[in-house]
């Protein structure tokens, strides 16, 4: 009976030790992580990222625009990414018992241009030929500048004449070739193998032309 006691005790001694390291190795983060980057989404190092008050809780980025900021209780909460230079950011989240990606894009301080030239004061959105190089904001060359912005400025998607072969939609992107169908006014961006059939067809009592345009 004592041999049986002995044998018992050890195994349980055995056990554990074993069993006691088993939490410590699945329990998981739990906090707030992200990435913090310009308006060309290129990583912003040193940015300030804070859950503000009660917590004060708060993280610097590294030089890949990266932050986590570990223990965070459950609740809401406002949190705020900042960096000298650009203006800062402020957004609010609910955490639970997991981990909660929050990504922050920061402007030029001082800037109200947008990445698609326009400005956050323009009532509708228009291109500004003075946002150029500034949060993303990138007109094609100077002939997409002038076409978009002289003398007025255009209002962001609309089409303009590049040159005799390419149109440009304003602020968005290098121009592109068009085609215009013989005897309309039809321009149809990236198109080729244009073909038309027409044919006299009876329709709602009368004879009337229909044309049929094919392209890829």
């Amino acid at each position: 009976m004592r041999a049986n006691k002995l044998i018992l005790i050890s195994a349980l001694l055995l056990i554990i030790p074993i069993a006691a390291g088993i939490p410590f190795a699945v329990l998981p983060d739990v906090g707030v992580n992200g990435t913090v980057t310009n308006v060309s989404l290129e990583p912003i190092e040193g940015a300030l990222v804070d859950i503000l008050s009660p917590l004060e809780l708060n993280d610097i980025t590294d030089e890949n625009g990266n932050y986590f900021i570990r223990d965070v209780p459950e609740g809401s909460y406002d949190i705020v990414a900042s960096k000298q230079g650009f203006n800062s950011l402020n957004k609010q989240f609910y955490i639970k018992d997991n981990v909660v990606t929050i990504d922050f894009v920061l402007y030029t301080a001082g800037s109200e241009c947008k990445p698609d030239c326009s400005k956050t004061s323009d009532e509708k959105p228009r291109c500004n030929a003075d946002c150029d190089g500034i949060n993303g904001c990138n007109f094609y060359d100077e002939i997409t500048k002038e076409a978009c912005t002289t003398p007025l400025n255009r209002v962001v998607g609309v089409t303009e004449s590049y040159n005799e072969t390419h149109k440009l939609t304003c602020c968005e992107g290098a121009p592109y070739k068009h085609t215009k169908l013989s005897g309309k006014n039809i321009i149809l961006p990236e198109s080729d193998n244009i073909v038309r059939i027409t044919r006299i067809v009876f329709y709602k009592g009368q004879f009337a032309r229909m044309i049929i345009d094919m392209f890829e």
